[in-house]
């Protein structure tokens, strides 16, 4: 006989003996349609001016802050042509045009 097979023990029998009578718990009546009900149930969200003034301002900040850096860099593209050259010596060397 393998350990399957074998009769509970008497250690057992008072848990085995609590479980006698119990059923399966069963929904109460509706509970499929109330909650359908409020998953479709649309919802409003409203999103605060405030809320929606700070993010606004904060999209212009960083636009404005990416077109000064953008712009920067074109000027210093335009003084500078390139630290390479200062060490590489001038672009004609190399064929380069900037």
């Amino acid at each position: 006989m393998n350990n399957f097979e074998q009769q509970p023990t008497d250690e057992l029998q008072p848990y085995l003996h609590s479980i006698k009578g119990m059923q399966r718990a069963k929904a109460p009546e509706g509970i499929f349609d109330r909650v359908m009900e409020e998953i479709n149930r649309p919802v409003a969200r409203i999103v605060p001016m405030s809320r929606l003034s700070l993010v606004a301002a904060c999209l212009v900040a960083l636009v404005g802050l990416n077109i000064a850096v953008l712009a920067s860099k074109s000027t210093n593209s335009r003084n500078n042509i390139s630290p390479a050259v200062d060490y590489y010596g001038t672009s004609a060397e190399y064929g380069y045009s900037y």
